[in-house]
């Protein structure tokens, strides 16, 4: 027999967590309008090129290893795990005064934080969903993170033009 319906604590770390994967991806997609900054530092496209790219480089050569991780460990704790190295990258990034290797490094730490944020919370997420119902509800979950990347650039780039950089990182973070 299929299970049809959420428990109650189930269906309230849905909502939770997918407000929390919405917050977590409007600040790492606001950091779509990052090459802004690297160019009002002196960067130029080969400078934006190679940092931003290093973000996506995390991920792709590091899954493997993220998803084994999250297999054999409670998800909760690989969440805050990926949270707390993406926010401290992002912070850490206000500190940066040049398109260098340490602002490539800080990158490589907020791509790296973000996919073992996503995978563990996913896994999470399909975890707690009834089988009879995980399609409709991974598409309300996915809904919350294409909101994101709309909202995400957009704020960015209205806080760099209308306050300043300082507000751009607060609310990356």
């Amino acid at each position: 027999m299929k299970k049809t319906a959420f428990d109650p604590l189930a269906l309230r770390d849905f909502w939770t967590l997918s407000l929390g994967q919405f917050l977590v991806f409007v600040g790492f997609f606001a950091f779509f309008q990052f090459p802004l900054y690297i160019k009002e530092l002196g960067g130029g496209e080969r400078e934006i090129g190679l940092i931003m790219g290093v973000t996506s480089l995390a991920s792709a050569l590091l899954l493997p290893w993220i998803t084994g991780v999250v297999e054999r460990t409670e998800r909760k704790g690989v969440m805050l795990v990926g949270v707390v190295l993406l926010e401290a990258a992002t912070v850490a990034c206000m500190t940066t005064t040049a398109p260098d290797l340490w602002m490539g490094v800080l990158m490589l730490t907020r791509g790296f934080g973000f996919a073992v944020f996503m995978n563990a919370a996913g896994v999470y997420i399909a975890g707690i969903l009834p089988p009879g119902e995980r399609s409709r509800w991974i598409g309300i979950n996915f809904g919350f993170n294409q909101l994101a990347i709309g909202i995400g650039p957009y704020f960015a780039e209205l806080m760099i033009q209308k306050v300043n950089y300082l507000f751009f990182f607060v609310m990356s973070a």
